[in-house]
């Protein structure tokens, strides 16, 4: 019975000393565990409007060169318009595209400025027949660049 006893005790001594005694001054209280938030980008982590807005100037002639119109349209905000005011529905746009020096996919395109209020990318488009400017306003919604209205195509 002794040979039994002493392990027991000894397992009873063990156990009993791994429960920790409570701190000085009591139990201890228990915190609160944060979770971390998104930051919201800075300009510098999304890239200045300048390069925000002559990066969609040029995806956009892009597209046109590739005589893809649905894909440049899809550059244009919503709410997109002509300098006159007109909304731009694809009609309207394609009928532009149509109208000036892109249609044929036939022109040379580059960036010929950029004026920050309000933001305007100007581009220089050359057909072979004209060479003109066109001018992109360029609006950011939810860190997206896109264009609000443009003059010609």
């Amino acid at each position: 019975m002794r040979n039994t006893l002493l392990p027991l005790l000894f397992l009873a001594a063990l156990l009993g000393g791994c429960a920790a005694a409570p701190p000085p001054g009591g139990a201890p209280t228990p915190t609160a565990i944060v979770q971390p938030t998104s930051v919201p980008p800075t300009a510098t982590a999304i890239g200045s409007l300048e390069n925000c807005g002559t990066i969609t100037a040029t995806n956009f002639y892009q597209a046109l060169k590739a005589k893809d119109t649905m894909k440049a349209y899809s550059y244009l905000t919503a709410s997109a318009t002509t300098d006159s005011g007109q909304k731009l529905t694809y009609a309207v746009f394609v009928q532009q595209v149509q109208a000036g020096g892109t249609a044929t996919g036939d022109f040379t395109f580059t960036i010929g400025g950029f004026a920050p209020d309000p933001p305007v990318v100007i581009m220089t488009i050359d057909n072979k027949q004209l060479r003109y400017h066109s001018h992109l306003h360029i609006a950011r919604v939810d860190n997206v660049c896109s264009i609000n209205s443009l003059d010609r195509i």
